[in-house]
């Protein structure tokens, strides 16, 4: 026989063949071992809100918390809640058993939890596990985003010490029950598959075992080739000579695919499991589990969200497999076996904040190159409060419509395409946390951040830093105050392109007025004439500690907001006002942590103490009054009853509108106007006014809140209201002011 080989030559043939064999297996080998041993998948970096605190004393509403919840894909049960992910309420408590949550340098353990609320205010926490009363929690941070490669895999690695046996029991029951038997390949299973298939006349089973799917899904493409399947059962055999069978089965759980969530694949177990039941693996019962392994086979036929019948056939399947061989027992399984399916929830349109997301990224970058923010799984805290970014968004949106509907103008241009623009921008001033944040009417559109790019004319919202400066005694020697007399009559001013006529929007001059209301009515000719009165270089050395970082010129025109501005940046000068005095830097970055808890970046409050507590006391008890006799009134017949403070803004031709107003805890600035300067026809009362109106009606629901904090050195003193003096019996008409002590009219009104 040997002698017919070498005859035929056949001999040199098989050996260069086995060496040829022998060099791809090597090669095979090291391509495992390479890829294997690092275990490595590029997982998305996954940016956050910020949590929400839950205490005792908080302002809420049963609606607002229900309304998170859903948000947070927690199920509403018609019982107490027996598992992770559920909340029942009754009468003025409602009761939510938390999901597990890995927080930065903790990881949360999710537990029943009770809250009771009346008058718009938490009175008890009771962990119902332990029975106790609790001083905080809160409700875990909601997905907004995350940052994928080009594969777009949603997957959160899980290691095999923290995945249920139950479901690895599911899986191997039902994918591979010679798993632990076979070494990489089965004969006995590929026989089997092969009767079965004969018999049935058409393919009805796999032989492939569950080390092989792990390779087809980790190493190899998804194509039906011979040459595939033989690539598939060689390197089946080298991983099963390397590696141990936890190794393998961590690899493919984690690699595994679910189904799709829009362009996103689930993969792996603990996506799958948030995917379907709105739980952490690690909490998932035996009927859940056994659904996970049912949908492995085809997710888009036994997915319970596609085919509710088969995928409980198959569920029962498994259900039954588990039963037979001792993992639950009889209770657990007739139990398992009646539960009820996961149903695709329908809630509201997701909230993506993409303009936030566009800004965090730009942010990340500066640190993090972008295959780091694609593959190591970063998880980035963010500031923002999903509850308000969604009145937010709503609000930009339902007003700019409104306005094209309502304003000729503005529908005439909708005829030529030309849509109206806005943004949005909330913040805590206490912190600077960005808490919402809409930078244009459709990202979809139009992806040019308005927030943070667009330079615009501030118009009349700069004019509480021209009278901040006035009021101030540090700037003004000696300083005006809010009963002081400014004259808003004809002015000419020489400028270098000709003579200047300032003009009030009412085409009216009237004559004497107090610094109030010039403010208050928003007042061009008195803001000039007080302007000139103080010295221009103070109001750009006020504006410069207020944070305006634009370029400032000492012209006439300075105090009406004739230089331009982005909306981030006047929502940092306007801090000072809440914050009595104190300039906060705008945040949207609070924590970027490694999947292993480290972390990476973390950011603090930016503060600096910038005027007096007093004199910007004053100016919030000013600008208190622009909503009740001034440029805001509308704001009040809209709805809007807090206590706030604010100013409106429009500039010439009526390019842009602005408001920027104001409570002691929450922010809002608000722009309209075109992205090619043109006119719009609106002013900041009635078109950027309506937007911040119908959010902070809706932000501010449940919440109560306090007056601007008042110092010692304030007082309040009866004012004769035409002439600005201290009133006494017999004048014109009295008027209580507020006035810092050493900075107050010393004499009296004349009968």
């Amino acid at each position: 026989m040997l002698q017919f080989i070498k005859k035929k030559g056949i001999l040199k043939y098989i050996i260069i063949f086995c060496v040829l064999m022998l060099v791809y297996i090597l090669y095979l080998d090291r391509v495992i071992v390479k890829r294997f041993e690092l275990r490595r998948w590029n997982l998305p970096s996954r940016i956050y809100s910020d949590a929400f605190e839950l205490y005792p004393g908080k302002s809420t509403t049963l609606s607002e918390i229900k309304n998170r919840l859903v948000h947070l894909n927690y199920r509403q049960a018609d019982n107490p809640p027996e598992q992770p992910g559920q909340f029942w309420q009754s009468g003025s408590e409602i009761q939510i058993y938390l999901h597990n949550f890995d927080y930065p340098h903790k990881n949360f353990e999710g537990f029943p939890l009770a809250i009771e609320i009346s008058n718009n205010k938490i009175t008890r926490l009771i962990n119902l596990k332990t029975n106790s009363r609790i001083k905080l929690t809160r409700l875990e941070p909601e997905l907004i985003a995350s940052i994928f490669d080009n594969k777009m895999e949603d997957r959160t690695f899980v290691p095999l010490a923290e995945i249920p046996r139950i479901l690895t029991e599911a899986v191997i029951l039902i994918e591979d029950e010679r798993f632990y038997s076979h070494h990489g390949v089965d004969p006995i299973g590929i026989a089997r598959a092969l009767l079965a298939n004969i018999s049935s006349g058409r393919v009805v089973q796999g032989g492939s075992t569950l080390t092989q799917q792990m390779v087809k899904n980790f190493f190899l493409s998804h194509e039906r080739t011979l040459i595939r399947k033989i690539n598939e059962a060689l390197m089946a055999l080298i991983v099963e000579l390397r590696y141990s069978k936890n190794d393998i089965l961590e690899v493919y759980l984690n690699e595994i695919y679910f189904g799709q969530r829009g362009a996103t694949s689930i993969t792996g177990v603990q996506e799958a499991s948030r995917y379907y039941f709105s739980k952490d693996i690690s909490q998932i019962t035996a009927d859940e589990a056994a659904l996970l392994a049912a949908v492995i086979k085809s997710p888009g036929i036994y997915s319970p969200f596609n085919n509710q019948k088969k995928a409980k056939e198959r569920r029962a399947l498994i259900l039954n497999r588990l039963y037979k061989n001792n993992v639950i027992d009889k209770n657990n399984y007739y139990i398992s076996k009646e539960s009820p399916l996961p149903r695709k929830f329908k809630t509201k349109k997701r909230t993506t904040a993409p303009y936030f997301i566009d800004y965090v990224k730009k942010q990340l970058q500066e640190n993090f190159p972008i295959d780091t923010l694609n593959s190591e799984g970063l998880r980035i805290f963010t500031t923002l409060d999903l509850h308000l970014q969604r009145f937010a968004e709503n609000a930009v949106s339902y007003h700019l419509d409104r306005l094209e509907k309502l304003r000729s103008l503005l529908k005439k241009n909708v005829a030529k395409n030309l849509r109206l623009e806005g943004s949005l921008i909330a913040l805590n001033p206490k912190t600077g946390f960005i808490q919402a944040y809409v930078g244009g009417r459709s990202f979809a559109k139009n992806q040019f951040d308005i927030i943070s790019s667009a330079k615009r004319q501030p118009g009349s919202t700069f004019k509480p830093f021209a009278y901040l400066a006035a009021l101030d005694p540090e700037q003004t020697n000696p300083p005006l105050n809010p009963a002081s007399l400014l004259n808003d009559i004809p002015i000419t001013i020489e400028t270098g392109e000709g003579k200047w006529k300032p003009r009030n929007y009412d085409k009216k001059f009237h004559g004497p007025v107090r610094l109030r209301e010039a403010l208050e009515k928003s007042y061009n000719v008195a803001t000039v004439w007080m302007a000139e009165e103080i010295g221009l270089r103070k109001i750009v050395k006020t504006a410069k500690k207020a944070g305006i970082k634009a370029k400032l010129k000492a012209y006439s025109s300075l105090a009406l907001g004739v230089f331009e501005v982005t909306p981030l940046e006047l929502a940092e000068a306007y801090t000072v006002f809440p914050n009595n005095g104190i300039r906060t830097k705008p945040t949207a970055i609070r924590r970027v942590v490694t999947p292993d808890g480290e972390v990476l970046e973390k950011k603090s409050f930016e503060m600096k103490k910038v005027f007096s507590h007093n004199v910007i006391y004053i100016m919030n008890k000013i600008m208190q009054g622009v909503f009740d006799n001034g440029t805001a009134q509308s704001a009040r017949s809209q709805g809007f009853d807090k206590l706030a403070a604010g100013k409106t803004g429009t500039t010439s031709d009526y390019r842009d509108a602005w408001f920027a107003g104001y409570t002691p805890d929450l922010l809002a600035l608000t722009w309209v106007g075109y992205k090619d300067n043109r006119t719009t026809g609106l002013s900041g009362s009635n078109g950027a006014l309506p937007i911040w109106t119908n959010f902070m009606k809706k932000a501010t629901v449940g919440k109560e809140y306090h007056d601007f904090t008042a110092t010692e050195d304030i007082i309040i003193l009866p004012v004769d209201k035409e002439t600005g003096l201290l009133y006494k019996r017999g004048c014109f008409e009295k008027f209580r002011e507020y006035f810092i002590e050493d900075a107050h009219p010393n004499e009296y009104c004349r009968e």
